[in-house]
C-alpha cells in the first residue's frame, strides 16, 4: 500500500468517500456530494491536509486532519467498505503518526457515541476517552 497527500484534483473522490462516511457513521449531516466537494476544496485550501491510501491504483482509505499549535485533530478517517477488517485503518493511523504527525502534539478525534465500532477502533489504536458532548436539539427545547 502507498500513501500520498491529496490535491484539489482529488476532491471529487474525497467527497464521494466523505458521503459514504457520513452514511456509515449515522451522522445527521445531509450535504450532497457536490456540497461535500466544495467543503473539501475549502478545507484543503486552508489548514487541513488529506492523505490518500492506495493499493494497485485503488483508493483504500483517506484521512483528513488539521495540525494546530498543540494538537493534531483528525476530522476524518475512512476505509472503503469492501476493505474493512483488513488492518488498513490501523496501518493508516500508524502511517499518519510516523510520517505526518509530530510525536510532541496531542492527537484528537471526535466520534459519535452511537458509532460503537469506531469507538472500539479508536481505543484499539491508542486513543482514550476524554470528553462527551451532550445536547438538546432546538425543537425539543421549544419553550412557552
Amino acid at each position: 500500500m502507498t500513501y500520498r497527500l491529496a490535491t484539489q484534483e482529488d476532491c471529487p473522490c474525497l467527497a464521494r468517500l466523505n458521503h459514504q462516511l457520513v452514511q456509515d457513521e449515522g451522522h445527521r449531516n445531509r450535504m450532497t456530494v457536490p456540497e461535500l466537494e466544495v467543503r473539501m476544496r475549502d478545507w484543503l485550501s486552508g489548514d487541513y491536509r488529506a492523505v490518500i491510501f492506495e493499493a494497485a491504483a485503488e483508493v483504500m482509505a483517506y484521512a483528513l486532519f488539521r495540525e494546530q499549535s498543540t494538537e493534531v485533530h483528525l476530522r476524518h478517517l475512512f476505509v472503503v467498505r469492501h476493505r474493512r477488517g483488513q488492518g488498513i485503518g490501523r496501518w493508516a493511523v500508524q502511517t499518519l503518526r510516523w510520517h505526518f504527525w509530530p510525536s510532541t502534539k496531542r492527537l484528537t478525534v471526535d466520534v459519535l457515541v452511537t458509532n460503537k465500532n469506531a469507538i472500539a477502533f479508536w481505543r484499539a489504536v491508542g486513543y482514550s476517552d476524554y470528553a462527551l458532548t451532550l445536547e438538546i436539539q432546538p425543537d425539543a427545547a421549544a419553550g412557552p
